[in-house]
Parts: structure tokens; C-alpha cells; sequence
């Protein structure tokens, strides 16, 4: 099945659909950064027995029909306890919302200690930090290397998600006994094109 958000344009559906296999059609989903409902139409594909919430500063973007509308910033500090409302914990986060490195960095740290346990928080669109984005980047329609697209550079997000290897960060054991990994019990986290993908320990 194909979609009309630029997430398939992108070719990061087939890593959502491996996501979802994993998660199940039952799992508790959130995207930051609604604009025209979209991303939320997907999950309502892939959960068709689970919680889709869509987080977005603007009352003007579309939530479509069973999902929940939360209109705040996405770096409002009552994120977490409007979300905690509709459920404690949260299988997967996509923060697709400005793509600034200070407020996708906020964001992280609200919502990361709401991720369930093996669950999922993706990062998109890093692509907007990589050196390549002001001359062969285009943004809401605007050409190629275009003022709009410069503008919209931010070097800033490159560095907060290649940041997020640290969470991986744990005393060096060598040989002997596993140390333990570091408080933010992130397992795994890896990357594609435009998606940094951090999963949660199951324990």
C-alpha cells in the first residue's frame, strides 16, 4: 500500500511498516507535527486497534477522524502530562514537527522517559542539518537551493541527533561481567536516510 505523505516520497514507510510489525496493530502512537493529517493516516493504517495522537502549535492542521488532537508546542513543558492523560506510556514517537535542532532536543527529553519499554522514538528529516541542505535542499514547495531552503537550514539538528549515540554510552567492561547501559536505557539506535530511529531496552 502507498501513501500520500512525503514519508513515502522519502522511503521511510517500509521502516515504519517493519516498526509496526514489531509493535503490533494494537500500539500507542504519536506524531509531533501534524500540517495536514497525513502521517496520522498512515498510523491509523498500520494500528487499526491502537491509540494515534497528533501534537501540533497550530489549531488549523488536520487531525483525521479517531485520532487525538493535542494543539501545544512541542516543547510545551505540560507535553508529557497531556499525553500521560491518554496513556501512561507510548510505543513510538515520530517527531516530525520543526525540525530545529533546540526544540527536537527539547522534545527528546520531555518524551523519551514516556517511551514504553522496546518501544520507539524517530527523529525526521535530519537531512535539514546536513552541510548538503542549503544548495541541494527544497522546502514546502520552494525550489532547489532557493533562499526559503537556506533559511531553513539548522546545523544544529545534524549535531543533536548524531548526539544520540551517547545514549548508548556505558563504562567500558572489556572481558569480564556486561556493565550496565546508561540511564536513558536506550538498546539501539540507528539511522537511514532523514530517520534516526532510538529504541528502548525491553527490561
Amino acid at each position: 500500500m502507498t501513501y500520500e505523505t512525503d514519508k513515502e516520497v522519502l522511503g521511510f514507510v517500509p521502516e515504519y511498516q517493519r516498526i509496526a510489525g514489531i509493535l503490533g496493530p494494537a500500539a500507542r502512537v504519536c506524531e509531533i507535527g501534524v500540517l495536514n493529517g497525513l502521517g496520522l493516516t498512515m498510523l491509523q493504517d498500520m494500528y487499526p486497534q491502537g491509540t494515534v495522537a497528533g501534537v501540533d502549535f497550530s489549531p488549523a492542521s488536520r487531525w483525521p477522524e479517531g485520532t487525538i488532537r493535542i494543539v501545544t508546542s512541542q516543547d510545551d513543558p505540560a507535553l508529557p502530562a497531556i499525553l500521560s492523560k491518554q496513556s501512561e506510556q507510548w510505543d513510538l514517537f515520530i517527531d516530525d514537527a520543526s525540525h530545529k535542532g533546540h526544540l527536537t532536543k527539547a522534545t527528546f527529553n520531555l518524551l523519551w522517559p514516556l517511551v514504553a519499554p522496546g518501544g520507539f522514538y524517530v527523529i525526521e528529516d535530519w537531512f535539514i542539518g546536513s552541510p548538503l541542505w542549503p544548495s541541494t535542499g527544497c522546502w514546502g514547495g520552494a525550489p532547489v537551493g532557493s533562499a526559503e531552503a537556506v533559511s531553513s537550514y539548522d546545523p544544529e539538528l545534524l549535531h543533536v541527533v548524531q548526539d544520540l549515540v551517547l545514549l548508548l554510552d556505558k563504562p567500558y567492561c572489556g572481558v569480564g561481567t556486561p556493565g550496565q547501559l546508561a540511564n536513558s536505557e536506550a538498546e539501539s539506535v540507528s539511522f537511514r536516510y532523514g530517520m534516526a530511529i532510538v529504541r528502548k531496552t525491553t527490561a
